[in-house]
């Protein structure tokens, strides 16, 4: 299905602070296991930290309208291309600098932190 870039790329960094935050519930419940055991109270609860994140993929550049750049992504209408037509995107995202900020009825942008 055609969406716009901002859209697709907005859908993959969402992900990324989706899968963060199931990460650190997780976390938190093993810390609060941790601090219920009498033995490991005293070690500390690790925590995964996403400090870089590259997504490399294949888009069909589909139209632009109005300033909008119409892609394509889904595998199975990629196989409809000549493969010398798709366009091969790499995002490279530093996550430690930047925090994802979203809002009702706005796009996901990346502010950097202070």
């Amino acid at each position: 299905m055609a969406t716009t870039l901002k859209v697709f790329l907005g859908s993959l960094l969402s992900g990324v602070a989706e899968a963060r935050m199931i990460g650190d519930a997780q976390t938190a419940q093993i810390a609060d296991a941790y601090q219920k055991d009498k033995l490991l109270r005293y070690f500390p609860v690790g925590r995964v930290e996403i400090k870089e994140i590259v997504f490399e993929v294949k888009l069909a550049v589909l139209d632009v309208v109005e300033n909008e750049t119409m892609v394509e992504s889904t595998t199975s209408a990629l196989q409809e291309y000549r493969p010398e037509t798709l366009t091969q995107l790499k995002l490279c995202a530093n996550l430690q600098n930047y925090v994802i900020q979203s809002a009702e009825n706005t796009d996901l942008v990346l502010i950097p932190t202070q």
